[in-house]
C-alpha cells in the first residue's frame, strides 16, 4: 500500500478530491488510481454543516472574469444551480471552498481567516494586529 498525502483541513475535517467518485480507467503512472482510493476513504463534510452558499460571486465579477479569459474553461462547479467555470483546477477548489465557507488560512496577528494564501498575504501587509469585534446594531442591521 502507499501512504496517503496530507490533505488540507477545512472546518475541522479533511477536504479531498471527493468528486472522484468513479474509478479511473487505465493510467500509466497509477496516480489517478491512488488519488481515487484516497478520496474514497477521506471524510469531507459533516451532515450538520450549514448548506453551501448558493452564489459565491456577483454576476458582475463572473462576467469580468469570463471577459479576461484567453483559454477555454475546462473545469466547472458541480453544485446544483451554480454555473461557474474555470480555466485552472485550483480556482475550482477555491470556489468550492467559498461555497462551503472553508477558510484554511489564518492571520497570526488578528486571527482573521481567509480562503486563499494570497489573500492572507495581502492582508498581512496592512494588518495592525488587532482583533475585530462585531458590535450588534439596533434592529439587527
Amino acid at each position: 500500500m502507499f501512504a496517503a498525502p496530507m490533505l488540507p483541513r477545512g472546518r475541522g475535517r479533511v477536504v479531498s478530491d471527493s468528486y472522484l467518485t468513479v474509478p479511473p480507467t487505465h493510467d500509466d503512472s497509477g496516480t489517478k488510481a491512488r488519488m481515487w482510493l484516497i478520496a474514497q476513504d477521506t471524510p469531507t463534510f459533516d451532515e450538520d454543516d450549514p448548506p453551501p452558499k448558493e452564489q459565491v460571486a456577483s454576476d458582475a465579477v463572473v462576467n469580468s472574469a469570463i471577459g479576461r479569459r484567453s483559454r477555454k474553461a475546462d473545469f466547472s462547479c458541480t453544485l446544483p444551480g451554480c454555473k461557474a467555470t474555470f480555466t485552472a483546477k485550483h480556482n475550482l477548489h477555491n470556489h468550492l471552498n467559498s461555497h462551503y465557507r472553508i477558510r484554511n488560512f489564518k492571520c497570526a496577528q488578528c486571527e482573521r481567516d481567509f480562503g486563499t494564501a494570497h489573500v492572507l498575504q495581502r492582508h498581512r501587509r496592512v494588518c495592525k494586529g488587532t482583533k475585530r469585534i462585531r458590535i450588534p446594531t439596533p434592529g439587527g442591521n
